[in-house]
Parts: C-alpha cells; sequence; structure tokens
C-alpha cells in the first residue's frame, strides 16, 4: 500500500490495484445526485465536506466542522464597529465559507484558496484597503503572515507561525486583539499630544526670547514643567483601559 500527500489536492493511496483519495469536493467529477445533495445540505450548515473515492468514483464523504472561538463574534463586532473590515481567507468550499462568515459577522469571505495562494490573497487586500492585518496558527500562514503589514500568530499555534508573526495572541483568547487596538490607538493619541505640547512651548519660549521677554528663569521653569507635563501624561498608558460600553454576543452551540 502507497499512500502520498498532495498539498492542496488531499490524500492519495493505492492498495491492491486500486486508487484512493480522500479531498475536498471540487477534485471529484463522478459524484451522484444523492451524495451532492447532502454535501449541499452540509456545507450550508457551515461544515466541510471531504469525499472519498475508490477508482476516482466517490463511494463516501465525511462532514466536520471547525467549533468557532466563542470570543470570535465579539472581537468582530469590535473591529466592525471601528469601521475595520473583517475577512476570511479559507480553503472551503464558498457555501461553507459563507455559512461561517454568517455566523460570525465576517464581511467577506476568501473561500476555495489555497495555501500557497494565501499571501496573495493578501496582496489584493492591501491593494484595496491599505494597511492589513493578519491572524493565523498554522503552517500554511506562515506566507501570508509575512506578507501581511501586521501578522498575528495564536498563542496555540504552530511554531513556523509563531516565529514569522509580528506579535503573539497569548491564550489563543481573541479578546486580546481588541485590548492591543485600543492601546494602540491610546499610544498613538498620547504621543501626539505630548509633541504637539512640546512643539508649543518651544515655539513658545523662541518667539519671547525673539522679542526680548525671555528670562532664564522663566525659561528653565516652562522647558522642565513641560518635560515634566509630558511625563505624566506618558504615564497615562498605565490606567486600566475603559470597557466598552456595548455588550457583544458570545457564540452558542
Amino acid at each position: 500500500m502507497s499512500v502520498k500527500n498532495e498539498i492542496g489536492q488531499g490524500i492519495i493511496g493505492q492498495y491492491n490495484g486500486r486508487n484512493y483519495r480522500i479531498g475536498k469536493p471540487s477534485l471529484f467529477q463522478q459524484v451522484s445526485p444523492e451524495m451532492q445533495e447532502k454535501t449541499n445540505e452540509f456545507t450550508s450548515a457551515g461544515k466541510t465536506v471531504v469525499y472519498f473515492s475508490e477508482d476516482e468514483e466517490v463511494v463516501a464523504l465525511i462532514a466536520f466542522m471547525d467549533r468557532a472561538d466563542e470570543k470570535a463574534a465579539a472581537t468582530i463586532a469590535y473591529l466592525k464597529e471601528q469601521n475595520i473590515n473583517t475577512l476570511m481567507i479559507t480553503g472551503d468550499a464558498k457555501t461553507t465559507g459563507d455559512a461561517v462568515a454568517h455566523a460570525l459577522g465576517i464581511d467577506e469571505v476568501f473561500s476555495n484558496i489555497l495555501p500557497e495562494n494565501k499571501a496573495e490573497a493578501i496582496t489584493s487586500l492591501q491593494t484595496k484597503y491599505g494597511k492589513t492585518a493578519m491572524v493565523g496558527d498554522g503552517v500554511n500562514d506562515a506566507p501570508a503572515l509575512v506578507k501581511a503589514d501586521i501578522g498575528f500568530a495564536m498563542g496555540e499555534g504552530t511554531d513556523v507561525a509563531i516565529d514569522v508573526a509580528d506579535a503573539v495572541i497569548m491564550q489563543n483568547d481573541l479578546l486580546k486583539f481588541e485590548y492591543v487596538h485600543k492601546l494602540a490607538k491610546k499610544l498613538n493619541q498620547i504621543v501626539w499630544q505630548n509633541i504637539i505640547f512640546a512643539m508649543g512651548i518651544v515655539l513658545l519660549l523662541s518667539g519671547l526670547n525673539i522679542i526680548g521677554q525671555m528670562n532664564i528663569g522663566l525659561g528653565v521653569l516652562a522647558h522642565e514643567g513641560s518635560t515634566f507635563i509630558v511625563l505624566v501624561n506618558g504615564l497615562r498608558l498605565l490606567l486600566p483601559l475603559k470597557k466598552s460600553k456595548k455588550a457583544y454576543n458570545l457564540i452558542s452551540y
């Protein structure tokens, strides 16, 4: 018996002179109406379907479904509230991808994407939307994580994904994504506040010096005082972030 795994094509084996294959439905031609009906039923429910064939004739199917993280819908709802487009890149069929996206509230789905084409999908998103972040956990996600402007790997993901990512979401807690985004926005706000305030003090002191209304004591006091204010303003990052007023629903099964 010989078995070979072809990336994006499934598993192919030979036994007693017969050829066997396990793979996604799009790879098979000889499918009975009954099998196709069952496939449509399962994919519409968000399940992934794989076929098992003997000499290219489909003789069985397997339907399975990954349980989405219960916090995924809450995180996606927050991102949409921030006017951030959410998209899912999946190798599953369009029907399956659409069902999962509908359950989670995802805006758009790229379905039937082979592992080697995920990076190309990221490139197209960057062309369409600009800055793009990618969240992934598998070996196949690594090229896309590298291509994205910011790559987030799940803490319990593969070593390859963690190594190439820009940041790691520890404990697989997607709500930390919301925390990081809020913290980044607050950091950006404080940095600009400090820059504008510091430049304003410099311009004020320079102007007073030009018109001869500045003395050393006042200059030192203003300069050191502004430095202290900038420092205190920066320490606001240590304060707890405000919790969202809106309550997000978690997924239930």
